[in-house]
This record gives C-alpha cells, structure tokens and sequence, in this order.
C-alpha cells in the first residue's frame, strides 16, 4: 500500500471545479479500490470544510487559491511529521 499525495488548486466540490477534477477524483477512487491510501490537499472556498473524507479519499482543505502553491510547501513538511507520503 502507497500513500498518495494530490496537490491541486480545486477539488471536486469546489464552485469552480470541472472536468480536471472529475477526472482527479475517478483516479483517486481506483486507487483506494486496488488498496493505496489517497489524500488530496486543494485550496478552500466559502462554505468548505478544512477536512472531508470522499469515497476513502482524504480531502484537506486550506488557504485560497491565489496562496494555495505559495503556502503548500508549509502544510506539506507539518503534514509529512506525521503521515508517510510515498508519491
């Protein structure tokens, strides 16, 4: 079993998601049918919840998407102390 990390703008409730997302999201989901641990870390939006838990898909919610890659970096190294990522 692999951690799987996703760092995107959107996730797929976002009011401004589409078709990346959709797409994002059937990826995510085979990969924890064939057994693999998937978290997904995206910008939030009005309304959002920090965290969520989709169809086994981890979803951290935080920062706005004009900060989202400016601050990932610092949300990763807290994330990683305690969670082994592998890709």
């Amino acid at each position: 079993m692999k951690h799987i990390l996703f760092l995107t703008w959107k996730d797929i409730k976002h009011p401004r998601s589409g078709g990346a997302e959709v797409v994002m999201l059937e990826y995510a989901k085979r990969l924890v049918q064939d057994g693999h641990k998937v978290t997904w870390f995206a910008s939030n939006f009005s309304g959002g919840k920090y965290f969520e838990n989709i169809d086994g898909i981890d979803i951290y919610r935080k920062y706005s998407i004009n900060t989202i890659y400016f601050f990932a970096w610092k949300w990763y190294k807290k994330f990683k102390k305690s969670n082994k990522i592998d890709l």
